[in-house]
């Protein structure tokens, strides 16, 4: 009988550390999609899918690419009609408007060449939640149940998911209208310079900013927060003189989102996995 019980605390001890790792998780409602997601370093949402249910492809989920599905040129000519379908876990779309990018692009040089991306038209007339705490992203036919979630509004006659958010820093209050952006590894990157909002540049961090489109240089400084219906206090600094304004993961990873192009609203509640 203790036999019996030692082996029972072994396999229930085998049994939670196994489902400490990123890859297991029993939280996944069943009609969900996992992804991959490295809250540490890449910061990328990274799914797992099929394109025209035969050729297996990374999928990058990108609410900045202002698109619907952009492939590797290579595949130029494989799709009839320029149409092909895309599965991810048990749901099949079909996407009609195809972007070709250069095979050379440093994005299949950091993603791997079996990558392709899905953009904000991808989400079109579409609920999705995203589950940064457990790392899945799933269709949702209504907003019921969002009763504990703030609701933002989407500016629906932008060229992309545009939000306001509010920046405190030095004292001041900066207010801006920027892109909801889950292929940014940042936290909010804003166009204008610091001085443009009468901000103190002296400590600020000056980099060289590596995208897909080539180098720029900007520079970043500490807030205090940043509010976006919740406040946070984050540890990374803002960055400014960056190419566009974005919204990225460093801040919406502390969220449960919910992206209802529907009725054009972000839904957001703090997951508590920090």
């Amino acid at each position: 009988m203790k036999s019996n019980f030692t082996l029972i605390l072994i396999l229930l001890t085998i049994v939670s550390l196994s489902c400490t790792k990123k890859t297991c998780n029993t939280s996944i409602p069943g009609n969900a999609v996992p992804f991959e997601y490295d809250e540490k370093q890449q910061r990328a949402i990274l799914l797992k899918g099929l394109l025209n249910d035969s050729i297996p492809q990374n999928v990058f989920l990108d609410t900045g690419y202002p698109g619907e599905l952009c492939v590797s040129d290579n595949f130029r000519g494989q799709f009839g009609s320029d149409t092909c379908s895309l599965r991810l876990g048990r749901n099949l779309y079909y996407c009609k408007y195809i972007e070709y990018l250069d095979h050379n692009n440093k994005f299949f040089e950091y993603f791997g060449a079996n990558t392709i991306m899905i953009g904000q038209f991808f989400f079109t007339n579409r609920i999705i939640e995203i589950s940064y705490k457990s790392k899945y992203i799933r269709e949702l036919t209504d907003t019921t149940g969002l009763d504990s979630f703030k609701c933002i509004p989407i500016d629906s006659m932008a060229h992309f998911l545009k939000i306001p958010v509010e920046i405190y820093m030095q004292g001041k209050k900066i207010e801006a209208d920027v892109r909801l952006d889950t292929g940014s590894n940042g936290l909010l990157d804003l166009r204008k310079s610091a001085e443009a909002y009468s901000i103190s540049k002296d400590s600020a961090q000056y980099v060289v900013d590596f995208s897909f489109s080539g180098s720029h240089q900007k520079y970043f400084l500490h807030c205090d927060s940043i509010k976006v219906g919740y406040a946070i206090t984050p540890t990374y600094p803002v960055g400014f003189s960056s190419k566009m304004n974005l919204l990225g993961n460093v801040f919406l990873e502390n969220f449960d989102v919910v992206i209802d192009l529907k009725h054009c609203n972000l839904y957001l509640k703090p997951n508590e996995q920090k």
